[in-house]
C-alpha cells in the first residue's frame, strides 16, 4: 500500500513539473541556412533581409531589446534594423561601422556573419543568404 502511495506522488510530481516546465523543446530556426539559398542581385532591406533577422536575430536573448551584451543592436522591424545597422559604430572595434554603405567587406555585419560568430543559435547562415546581405551593403544598404 505504502508502495502505492510512493509510486503515486511520485507521478504527480512528475506530471505537475513537465507541466510547469519553461523547457522549450521547439527546433532553432533555420531560416536563411539552406545550402540551396539563392542570391538576390537587387535585395531589399524589408522584403529581403528582414525575414532572416527576424526569425534568425531577432529572437529572445540576443537582438531583440538593446542590452548591454547585444551592444544596443536590435533587429526587430526594418525601419529599427536600419537605425541599428548602417552607418552605425560596431561598438567593437573603433572606425569600423556595423554596415558601411557601398562596402561590405568593411562592415562588421559581414564579418560577423562569415566568421559563424553569428547567429549564435541555430546553424551558420548559408553562402547565398549572406551574398544577399553583402549586395545590399555594396548596392548603398538602401532603407528599402
Amino acid at each position: 500500500m505504502r508502495r502505492g502511495i510512493v509510486a503515486g506522488v511520485l507521478a504527480l510530481g512528475a506530471a505537475l513539473c513537465s507541466a510547469c516546465s519553461d523547457t522549450d523543446l521547439k527546433p532553432l530556426p533555420t531560416v536563411g541556412s539552406n545550402d540551396g539559398d539563392p542570391v538576390i542581385a537587387q535585395p531589399s532591406l524589408a522584403r529581403d533581409l528582414q525575414p532572416i533577422f527576424s526569425s534568425r536575430c531577432a529572437l529572445a536573448g540576443c537582438h531583440i531589446t538593446p542590452t548591454q551584451a547585444n551592444l544596443g543592436l536590435v533587429l526587430k522591424d526594418a525601419a529599427t534594423s536600419y537605425a541599428n545597422l548602417v552607418n552605425v559604430p560596431s561598438g567593437e572595434i573603433d572606425g569600423v561601422f556595423r554596415v558601411l554603405p557601398g562596402d561590405a567587406s568593411m562592415s562588421w555585419l559581414v564579418s560577423k556573419l562569415d566568421t559563424g560568430e553569428m547567429p549564435k543559435e541555430g546553424a551558420m547562415l548559408s553562402q547565398g543568404t549572406r551574398d544577399t546581405i553583402r549586395n545590399w551593403i555594396d548596392q548603398g544598404a538602401q532603407n528599402n
